[in-house]
């Protein structure tokens, strides 16, 4: 599950996946992974500013607009 890509719905995502798996040779039984985005840095204010670039993304992918991850620059 891309957390990443959209917050909602994980759980129900990861509970459908487990139900309808079906063994194979290869993969015997089901396995989960879970991806985050993470933003670092020294203070809180720092990492808040950083995070507009994705928070305008999923912003624009709400509104339908598939557009590249924006700059700072744009975000602000």
């Amino acid at each position: 599950f891309a957390h990443f890509i959209s917050a909602r719905g994980g759980d129900v995502v990861m509970r459908d996946y487990k139900k309808r798996y079906q063994p194979s040779p290869r993969e015997p039984r089901s396995r989960a992974l879970v991806c985050v985005f993470v933003i670092c840095a020294d203070t809180q204010v720092q990492a808040e500013r950083l995070a507009q670039c994705v928070d305008l993304r999923r912003l624009n992918m709400d509104y339908g607009v598939n557009a590249p991850v924006p700059t700072l620059e744009e975000a602000e």
